[in-house]
């Protein structure tokens, strides 16, 4: 008895259309042929093929690259760690748009770049590995290759059924897969991170600056010290740069550009400064029984007898033998002149320098530290000006300097003092010290110290521990700020020191864990890529091109009687069970190239030709009819793609629902305050939905590959070009487009688009959550404690209402004097606009947040007119007399009643007994000292008064209500002879000392005045404030304007006194120094000497009425705020809303990203929808995805035969393939006979099959559309 086997193989002579199993005498010969044909699967015919994406050149350039990534993190690692980070900005959103796409998108796009890369080695792993099998060493059973499905299989689980087939390249390549799409993709998002840090750099400086000369110093130190010490001591003006209120430190330059970051400090080596003040009691203080006033007589035990005038003696300080003498007088002390009950103090002044080490921070120059580096000595006289310092302290102003004229005999030879009128001004030393319960004071150094010391006067008057110690303070803060304005020498020229600048940054810095733990994953990367490298350096298919086709592998199996096997098999859903106990090969029998099929065992293959042979017969009998109830994959079902649409719109609108609510709600609070859980939960979870998205649209796309010929078969004479030919499976789904389009494969191309919008919707997702601070508000209640109302008793009271009427300036003056100069802030509640009255917020000191509430703002201005000389019902008369030493100056308006108001300077002569040679009334005269030959310039402003006299007609009509400001530029020729202007008894009476002076010849005036009337202005503001009650911002509420109480806009009437010219004379000048306070304020706030140049024409008087306008508004404001205390208080405190404003870090959704991604789901979710949709009904009894699957299909065909006939004629399978291409024949997928006389469903020939396409439409697709189009 013989055992009947399936042969292997052919030879040429031996063609037959159907072959019979070998009778069962033949067992000993199907043996010897196996044998033979497992040595022969090593000879290569010829050729040898591999992809290049195999070639171990390829796999260990992507090892090296792997490494190079490696190496790249590690380096960049080191170097943030040694750095404190990459790249440096001043904040997080500071970064420009270059290293924001390098670091923190550029990883990402790399990340998917490189998963796409290895997408397609896995692709070819998996499509080979069936073929590596066949002509591997050891025979294999047919269901380790022919049927092998690798590319269609979820991502996850081919390493493990790989493994199970002991197939080591697919566990390798898979796997691999698998760590760089799902871990490393996503992780490397998270490597680079924005955080705070702390740089350093080396820089060289200039030397210190050196102080300039005695006898120059005097060019610098004016009364601008005081106010410039009284800023900062009540006011809270910064000190000037390279200054403490003990020290002062020489100052230095840097040459290099200003370091980013914020806390930047600098570190140098400079000189320092500072002063020290040893106080000791006096031996004797006496008062003679008979001496006029407060002369006293003073010894200091030291050889020093001195007397002077204390008629104050709080705060009293003078000079005494190169000594401050300084008294202070008990509280309640009697006025008995030999009683006298004061405390009475001799200090000694020194000055010192030392080498320091110093530590400043930029831009500002604000010492933080100093390190002494040498010993402490004098400063010299040679270097320090100490007497001029002592006189300006105690005389508050400076002396004149040295050659300055003091007598002169005509208001012609009076030379104006060479400084501004906040140079020169004393300052009202009341203010301050009444508030804290001390009398008035004498000096300002007893108001400096007052100042730095929070004391009660009982207790400061009765320490001389507390007088020395805040009296030392006072003459230090002096002396640093006296350093500061003589420091402007040059050091050593061309000579740099070194220095170290230290900033803090916001830095892109490496996640120290995420990137070790990409590193780690890297490494097993580039250990499975050498494997499979080395798996490969041998490995070739015995090919001239790759198998990617279907006529390919037509031409392998139509040789011999391989595809007996598989004719009965077109109909069967699973030809796995029937290949299981088979094993296939490819052999190289005489020459050629076949796949052979042979049984495990002789049983198994008696059964299997036995069952095959019965299944032929069957069909054959009953000619049955085509079945197509056939379901496909999980993957392509309608409820897998339903599932997969409704994620995509799920995910949709979880995006725009957060980039609503975000934006709503400011952001999302953070999942944690540590760094890695941040990066986890923001970048590495949405990257991982991302990556999760495209493996599954990768798999949809390889099955529509595999099924797109099928599909163009399907509808009948169909070229071999678009099915046969078609190489879809040899590319990753990424990279099909291209060849889509151009067959006209719409559907495919664009679910081969919505892989590649995949791989960018990770990038977009990785960085589509972003951190940034916001303002979150907190609903809370402030208190209104004060009504809208000023207690009128104090308003009337113009010594009450501080404006320092009797120095000429005050507490308001001061205040805008600080801000305008050294930027100091305003009090609180007040802006350069308006008043706003203050609100109780608890627990506001203690905090940092800003505040948004509502309360009411007071805002006062004046509307200023140019006026002319006549035609208006606002006019003013202003002539010179004939030495240019008087000016005839007063105004008119008439009202519509025809009323006519003359209004006059108030520095005018009140005596009307006094009459002048010209005739003009004194009231009108205005005089004018100085030279005003050439060109020079004259200015003031005042409150005009109604009358001949300060008291007559005052408050009626329209003079109490207005400003007058003139502006003058004049061009005067004077004679070169003397004359008398006034005589003798004129001078006796005017109380004037006045001589001959020179008559003008010439005389060309420009002339500006405007009269300027209050106006006030009030409603309810939205504010934001500092926890301090600095306003930052301020919105008017509309429809909420409200009438001004008077005696709120009856402040106007404080400004006009503080406003007056000072003095009694106006000054001819050819300089740029401000004279009077509005012109210094408008210059000031300008940052312009126009207003008062000479040489420059006089301005537009619109523009100068807003200038004026916004110095009064300023003003206004000012005084409403040193006078808080004035508003009337409510019997019942009102409680109001507003919002606490908390600033923190919250997480927001990144625009672009947002956009990109919101778009790309958008895109996807069409794309599913139509490919889902437009799936035809199932056709297959089974997918294409495997070489059996695929040979089933055309085993019983003609033109299987037909190929198997031109085979045995030794064309190879390459050759094959190119004739085909060039032939015209058409092919169907559908109904045919095949060559063993039964009904089979396959691929043949036209016309030698009925394709399904033209079966009746219940049989067709569900919806109709044109092949492979959408």
């Amino acid at each position: 008895m013989s055992i009947p086997t399936v042969h292997l193989y052919h030879s040429p002579s031996n063609v037959s259309s159907t072959r019979k199993p070998p009778s069962e005498g033949s067992q000993s010969e199907a043996k010897e042929a196996r044998a033979q044909a497992r040595c022969m699967n090593h000879h290569v015919v010829g050729k040898k093929w591999r992809p290049w994406t195999l070639h171990p050149v390829t796999l260990f350039s992507t090892a090296l690259f792997t490494l190079g990534i490696i190496g790249i993190l590690e380096f960049l690692q080191r170097y943030s760690d040694a750095n404190h980070g990459i790249i440096f900005a001043t904040k997080r959103d500071a970064f420009s748009t270059g290293w924001n796409f390098l670091f923190l998108t550029f990883p990402t796009l790399l990340a998917v770049v490189y998963s796409t890369w290895w997408s397609w080695i896995d692709l070819d792993v998996k499509r080979l590995q069936p073929w590596f099998e066949l002509i591997g060493n050891r025979t294999k059973k047919a269901c380790c290759s022919l049927v092998l499905e690798y590319p269609v299989e979820f991502l996850a689980w081919v390493p493990i059924r790989a493994a199970k087939r002991r197939q080591w390249a697919v566990v390798s390549a898979s796997l691999t897969m698998v760590l760089v799409l799902w871990v490393v993709t996503p992780l490397q998002s998270g490597i680079f991170n924005i955080g705070p840090v702390t740089a350093t750099q080396n820089v060289f400086v200039s030397p210190p600056a050196r102080l300039l000369p005695p006898s120059l110093q005097s060019q610098s130190l004016d009364g601008s010290l005081l106010n410039t010490a009284y800023g900062v001591t009540w006011l809270g003006q910064q000190l000037p740069p390279f200054t403490q209120p003990e020290f002062a430190l020489s100052p230095f330059s840097w040459r290099e550009p200003r370091p980013q970051g914020v806390n930047v400090t600098l570190v140098a080596n400079t000189t320092l400064y500072r002063a020290d003040l040893d106080c000791f009691a006096p031996a004797s203080v006496f008062s003679p029984p008979k001496a006029v006033g407060g002369t006293l007589e003073v010894d200091d035990g030291q050889g020093c007898n001195e007397t002077t005038m204390a008629t104050n003696k709080n705060g009293f300080v003078t000079l005494l033998c190169k000594k401050y003498f300084i008294m202070w007088q008990y509280p309640q002390a009697s006025t008995v002149e030999s009683d006298p009950k004061f405390t009475a103090r001799f200090c000694k002044t020194s000055y010192y320098s030392q080498p320091v080490q110093a530590n400043v921070s930029i831009p500002d120059a604000r010492v933080l530290e100093t390190i002494p580096m040498g010993p402490e000595t004098a400063v010299p006289d040679n270097v320090f000006n100490a007497t001029l310092f002592e006189i300006v302290v105690t005389k508050g102003s400076p002396p004149n300097p040295p050659g300055f004229p003091t007598n002169f005999t005509s208001l012609q030879k009076k030379v104006p003092r060479p400084y501004d009128i906040s140079e020169i001004t004393m300052l009202n030393l009341h203010f301050r010290e009444e508030k804290r319960g001390y009398p008035s004071l004498a000096s300002i150094l007893a108001d400096i110290a007052i100042g730095s010391h929070n004391l009660t006067i009982d207790r400061f008057v009765n320490d001389t521990g507390a007088i020395d110690a805040a009296s030392r303070h006072a003459q230090q803060l002096l002396f640093a700020l006296a350093i500061s304005m003589i420091a402007d020498g040059e050091g050593e020229a061309g000579s740099t020191h070194p220095a170290v600048i230290t900033s803090s940054l916001q830095a892109i810095q490496l996640v120290r864990g995420i990137t070790y733990s990409v590193q780690a994953v890297l490494g097993m990367v580039v250990l499975l890529n050498v494997l499979l490298a080395g798996w490969y350096y041998k490995k070739l298919l015995p090919f001239g091109s790759g198998p990617n086709s279907i006529a390919f592998l037509i031409a392998l199996a139509s040789r011999g009687n391989f595809l007996e096997y598989f004719r009965p098999l077109d109909r069967e859903a699973d030809v796995v069970s029937r290949l299981r106990c088979r094993q296939a090969t490819l052999q190289n029998h005489g020459g050629h190239l076949s796949l052979s099929l042979d049984s495990v065992d002789e049983q198994h293959a008696v059964q299997g030709s036995t069952k095959g042979r019965g299944l032929i017969k069957e069909r054959a009998r009953t000619q049955e009819h085509v079945h197509l109830d056939y379901v496909w994959p999980r993957e392509l079902r309608l409820s897998t793609g339903f599932g997969f649409w409704l994620v995509l719109c799920l995910a949709l609108a979880a995006l725009i629902f957060l980039d609503t609510w975000t934006r709503a709600n400011k952001g999302l609070a953070l999942p944690s305050e540590r760094i890695i859980t941040q990066q986890i939960v923001l970048n590495y979870l949405p990257t991982i939905f991302g990556t999760f998205i495209e493996p599954l649209l990768v798999v949809v796309c390889r099955y529509l590959c595999f099924l797109q010929p099928y599909e163009d078969l399907r509808n009948g004479s169909a070229k071999a070009s678009r099915t046969l030919l078609q190489k879809y499976t040899s590319l990753p789904p990424q990279l099909t487009a291209g060849a889509a389009i151009r067959h006209g494969h719409f559907r495919l191309a664009s679910l081969s688009f919505a892989t590649i919008l995949a791989n960018i919707l990770t990038i977009a997702l990785s960085g589509i959550f972003v951190i940034r601070e916001t303002v979150m508000p907190v609903e809370f209640e402030a208190v209104q404690i004060h009504s809208p109302t000023l207690n009128r008793s104090l308003v009337e009271s113009l010594g009450s209402v501080e404006f320092g009427v009797a120095s000429g300036n005050g507490e308001p003056i001061q205040i805008l004097l600080s801000n305008v100069t050294a930027g100091t802030s305003l009090p609180p509640w007040t802006t350069n606009d308006r008043y706003y009255l203050p609100l109780n917020i608890t627990g506001a000191q203690n905090g940092s947040s800003n505040y948004n509430l509502s309360t009411l703002g007071f805002e006062g201005t004046t509307d200023c007119t140019a006026l002319t000389e006549s035609s208006s019902n606002y006019t003013y008369d202003f002539s010179l007399n004939s030495d240019a030493t008087q000016i005839r100056f007063q105004t008119r308006e008439t009202f519509p009643n025809g009323t006519v108001v003359q209004c006059f300077p108030p520095m005018g002569m009140a005596d009307e007994s006094v009459t002048f040679s010209d005739g003009n009334h004194p009231a009108t005269q205005i005089f004018a000292s100085g030279n005003s030959a050439g060109r020079n310039a004259v200015e003031t402003f005042m409150a005009p008064i109604p009358g001949y006299s300060l008291v007559e007609y005052k408050n009626q009509f329209g003079c109490a209500d207005r400003f007058v400001g003139f502006w003058v530029r004049a061009n005067i020729t004077l004679d070169d002879r003397l004359s008398i202007v006034n005589g003798p008894a004129l001078t006796e009476n005017l109380g004037y000392t006045t001589g001959p002076s020179a008559n003008t010849t010439s005389v060309h005036l420009e002339k500006l005045v405007l009269g300027c009337k209050f106006s006030t202005y009030s409603a309810v503001y939205n504010l934001t404030v500092d926890p301090s009650g600095q306003v930052l911002n301020a919105v008017e509420l509309p429809n909420s304007t409200f009438a001004m109480d008077d005696s709120i806009a009856n402040v106007f009437q404080v400004l006009a006194p503080a406003l007056e010219y000072p003095g009694d004379w106006i000054t001819w000048h050819n300089d740029t120094r401000a004279r009077d306070w509005v012109s210094f304020f408008i210059s000031k706030i300008a940052r312009s000497d126009s207003l008062l140049n000479p040489a420059d024409p006089l301005p537009d008087a619109t523009e100068l009425s807003y200038q004026v306008s916004d110095v009064i508004r300023r003003l206004f404001a000012l005084t409403l705020a040193v006078n808080s205390d004035a508003f009337l208080k409510l019997s019942e405190p009102l409680k109001v809303e507003g919002h606490k404003l908390v600033v923190v870090n919250r997480v927001f959704l990144s625009g672009t990203m947002y956009k990109i991604a919101v778009v790309i789901l958008c895109i996807d979710i069409v794309i599913i929808l139509n490919i889902y949709l437009r799936i035809p009904k199932p056709f297959l009894p089974r997918m294409p995805t495997s070489i059996a699957n695929n040979v089933a299909f055309f085993a019983a065909s003609q033109f299987a035969q037909e190929l198997g006939e031109d085979t045995e004629t030794s064309l190879p399978p390459e050759e094959i393939v190119r004739r085909l291409k060039k032939s015209d024949k058409r092919f169907g997928f559908g109904k045919f006979v095949g060559t063993d006389g039964a009904v089979h469903v396959g691929i043949e020939r036209e016309p030698l099959v009925h394709s399904l396409g033209n079966l009746p439409t219940t049989t067709r697709r569900r919806l109709r559309w044109k092949s492979g189009q959408v």
